[in-house]
């Protein structure tokens, strides 16, 4: 089926007389919480991301204030659902970055589709459906641009997604990026024998190091209801008001937000946090939820104070250590590069978050300062990483957030 066909062979929405004859193909966007339940049944049948699942879908978009609404596209044959892609539509300021700097937001509408957000059956010619879809709701003017998030490089919906607008529109600056994943074997001792030797030289290393240091003085937790969470929130808070990630506006935060999050993943039985205590004090944490056999990282963070026992890899590795215990299939650790990722992980899937703008004047501009940023931003990138210089500013910008963090907590 060809994109440009959508007005001719694809209407907006199935028919309104049940006794009269269904299109072939038509689509529906749904715009409130009420229209997502009627496809419960649907959208649970059909397998997804964590971030995909109806009911986290509903949370995020009753907690978030900068969210409008849902907006989900979904794709009948016959009447009959066949395929969604899921999304919402956000009031937010949309920031450019290079490197660590970060230039004035500029106010925009943006939809938003969730990872992993198309499903059932997202073939080529059904996701081309669903990206002209978005198209049509950009020339409308409900949206200054999309953002499809972490979408796989080899699944049609990309394809799509890249080649269906106009130069005006498109993305210029999208490079799928590896995603780390280890597959988890059953048991512990399977596990190292997947690590290189260097890799499992380094942890028995790590491990000596801080047992020799704090010898009967370590306790790790796991916490997966909500009864233990709200016990150890502040636990957690504690340590993350001393990160960088603290200094940067992003990670854990004990907010009314993310304690609903995290009650609604121990509500549904997803829940994963670990926590590391020395001397009974909190100094390191991962969390994240376990969803069809793949545990999938939300937080993490450290006390920097006793980063010479790295505690963030002791914690890492305890907690793997655990999910390999409980017959869990699959660990993901996301996009970027950190040494850690490399490390733990045994496979990689290639994925990009794609935009898609408006034709419109205001979306030509963002489309252009997008481009110019992360042009000027990898540009940079590349010459540091010939000078090796790289590791060591990311190290140096990250001690800095991190004794502004500290300075926060004491003053």
């Amino acid at each position: 089926m060809k994109n440009h066909n959508l007005k001719s062979m694809v209407t907006e929405c199935p028919p309104a007389d049940p006794s009269g004859p269904a299109p072939a193909l038509s689509l529906r966007v749904l715009r409130t919480l009420p229209e997502l339940e009627s496809l419960r049944g649907v959208w649970t049948s059909w397998k997804g991301h964590r971030d995909s699942d109806i009911d986290f879908f509903a949370e995020f978009v009753r907690s978030r204030p900068e969210v409008i609404r849902p907006h989900v596209v979904v794709l009948y044959r016959y009447g009959t659902p066949e395929a969604m892609l899921i999304g919402r539509l956000e009031r937010t300021q949309l920031t450019f970055r290079i490197g660590y700097l970060r230039l004035p937001g500029i106010s925009a509408r943006i939809l938003i589709f969730s990872q992993g957000g198309a499903r059932g059956n997202v073939s080529d010619a059904s996701s081309a459906e669903l990206v002209n879809s978005v198209r049509a709701s950009l020339r409308g003017g409900e949206a200054d641009l999309a953002f499809l998030h972490q979408v796989d490089a080899a699944s049609p919906l990309f394809k799509n997604a890249l080649t269906a607008v106009g130069f005006a529109s498109r993305d210029h600056v999208t490079a799928p990026e590896p995603r780390y994943l280890m597959k988890l074997p059953r048991t512990v001792e399977e596990l190292y024998q997947g690590f290189s030797k260097r890799v499992r030289k380094e942890f028995r290393a790590k491990k000596a190091s801080l047992f020799r240091n704090f010898e009967g003085r370590i306790k790790t937790e796991r916490i997966q209801t909500s009864a233990e969470l709200d016990r150890i929130i502040p636990h957690l808070e504690a340590i993350a008001e001393k990160t960088y990630q603290r200094g940067l506006g992003v990670g854990f935060a004990d907010t009314p937000q993310i304690r609903r999050r995290l009650h609604l993943f121990a509500e549904k039985g997803w829940l994963r946090a670990y926590i590391l205590y020395l001397d009974d004090k909190p100094c390191a944490f991962e969390i994240g939820t376990v969803h069809d056999g793949m545990f999938a990282g939300e937080f993490t963070g450290y006390d920097p104070l006793f980063r010479d026992y790295s505690i963030g890899s002791f914690i890492m590795i305890t907690m793997i250590e655990d999910l390999c215990r409980q017959g869990v299939k699959e660990a993901e650790f996301g996009a970027g590069q950190a040494e850690y990722k490399r490390n733990f992980s045994n496979c990689q899937t290639m994925e990009a978050s794609i935009h898609i703008f408006a034709p419109t004047i205001k979306g030509v501009t963002l489309n252009t300062l997008r481009t110019v940023t992360v042009s000027t931003d990898r540009a940079l990138k590349g010459m540091l990483e010939r000078t090796m210089l790289l590791r060591a500013l990311k190290k140096f910008w990250r001690d800095q957030l991190t004794r502004v963090s500290a300075k926060q907590v004491t003053s």
